[in-house]
């Protein structure tokens, strides 16, 4: 898997309402590519027990990039690091070892130099991870 493109972004003003707006432009900008399917992180069920405002604001942005691709006409999919631990680790019977962690991946670097080429920042780890598990387990 060779991951061709990483962007960051930085927003200019304090407006929210102009952020989603500009990030919604750029987005459906970096769309017109045509990729098969949008990966967005979600927020892992079990982190809600300890909820921290930040994660609002990231809610919010996950709904301008889901919508975005939809107006795009690209599939858009939620995943979480649940789902990379799932895809990446065999079905387990009765008696097996314990699966790895998802988050086990990310630091594992004979990992990626098996699984993907080029070089690639360890902050986009888990963002190449939800779309690579996701490829798995098509």
């Amino acid at each position: 898997m060779t991951i061709d493109y990483r962007d960051e972004w930085v927003l200019s003003g304090t407006n929210r309402g102009s952020w989603y707006s500009e990030i919604r432009e750029r987005f459906i900008e970096r769309l017109r590519v045509r990729p098969d399917l949008v990966v967005i992180s979600s927020v892992e069920s079990m982190s809600l027990r300890h909820v921290q405002l930040s994660w609002f604001g990231t809610a919010e942005i996950r709904g301008v990039l889901t919508e975005a691709a939809h107006a795009a006409g690209v599939a858009a999919e939620l995943r979480s690091k649940a789902d990379i631990t799932r895809a990446l680790n065999p079905p387990r019977k009765k008696g097996d070892p314990k699966q790895r962690p998802g988050a086990d991946f990310e630091e594992d670097e004979a990992f990626w130099s098996s699984v993907f080429s080029g070089t690639l920042q360890k902050k986009y780890r888990q963002a190449a991870l939800l779309a690579y598990s996701r490829a798995v387990q098509s």
